[in-house]
């Protein structure tokens, strides 16, 4: 289905290579544990879940070509579609909730489950738009009814749930499809960083990663995943991520510091930019974005200009990068 992500794991390709990419992200939850079960259970989340796929993905939805990307676990790596791990499971889920997804739709079927429950709070903690469809006559949680930041929403016909997802998207579009461009910037910001806190975690031998994880009360493989990507590192509340930086040798405050110090937001504001007029790849990104770093704190370019993507191009094609 155009847009829909593949797992890595089962395709061996990196998503990131798809032409969808850079579209928004929306993520699609529903219960599939107890659908296990039962084939008519099964056969009821998939065919609900693939109406909400299909309109999120109209061609038509707003007048023009696809605007949106999704990921529904039911379609990809449900219990009966997948022989992925546990651990498998919630390594892309966590990383699509916590990192990339923009909005979170979530369809609850006679109570909702464990799974899905995990994955609106994650994305509360980021602050993403929530819907969360229940069919008529189901109940809905109090907790889920009273959080401000979940839209719950009731539907009957075909026509109203399709309704339902236009008016919440249209709703919250600004936010949505700027998604992107937000997740640009994290990367940029915390990528550093995020190979300084890698490349010292990775060194260390095994029971040296277990005595770090012991004192910070979290476990290897949890840790070794979230260092794992730049828009991981971003998720993490300061204060956790100070005390890995504490942990691992790594002076967070001081990166920070450093960072503002050197460039400012509207000169990384116009990378972004340079970025996406130029078509550079992230690596290349990164590279000239530390380069710039260290040659804005040396001596005889304190001036240099990198106000504007131009300006970040002749420093580029300057450095030969």
């Amino acid at each position: 289905m155009k847009g829909e992500m593949t797992l890595p794991w089962e395709s061996g390709e990196n998503p990131r290579g798809t032409a969808d990419l850079e579209l928004p992200l929306i993520y699609i939850a529903s219960p599939l544990t107890r659908a296990n079960d039962s084939d008519e259970e099964r056969r009821l989340v998939g065919f609900e879940v693939d109406k909400i796929v299909n309109i999120v993905q109209d061609p038509h939805f707003d007048g023009g070509p696809l605007k949106y990307r999704t990921h529904a676990p039911a379609v990809l790596s449900a219990p009966w579609i997948s022989n992925a791990s546990s651990w498998q499971i919630f390594r892309k889920n966590t990383l699509l909730v916590l990192a990339e997804a923009d909005a979170l739709i979530v369809l609850s079927l006679q109570g909702g489950s464990a799974g899905t429950g995990q994955e609106i709070e994650m994305a509360t903690q980021r602050g993403l738009p929530i819907l969360y469809l229940v069919p008529q006559g189901d109940s809905i949680s109090r907790q889920i009814e009273g959080n401000p930041l979940i839209d719950c929403q009731k539907y009957d016909q075909p026509d109203e749930l399709d309704q339902v997802i236009r008016a919440f998207i249209n709703r919250n579009k600004s936010q949505i499809d700027h998604g992107p461009t937000r997740r640009r910037n994290a990367t940029i910001l915390y990528s550093a960083l995020q190979e300084e806190l890698r490349e010292k975690w990775v060194t260390l031998s095994g029971e040296g990663q277990n005595e770090i994880t012991a004192q910070l009360g979290l476990e290897p493989a949890y840790l070794d995943h979230y260092l794992s990507s730049p828009l991981l590192v971003a998720t993490m509340a300061h204060n956790q991520l100070l005390m890995i930086g504490i942990a691992l040798g790594v002076d967070v405050p001081g990166f920070f510091t450093t960072f503002t110090r050197t460039l400012s937001m509207q000169e990384i504001s116009a990378l972004v930019s340079a970025k996406e007029e130029y078509e550079w790849s992230d690596e290349h990104s990164e590279r000239l974005l530390q380069r710039a770093e260290r040659l804005k704190v040396s001596d005889g370019v304190r001036r240099l200009l990198l106000n504007s993507p131009a300006d970040w191009k002749r420093l580029k094609e300057t450095l030969g990068l």
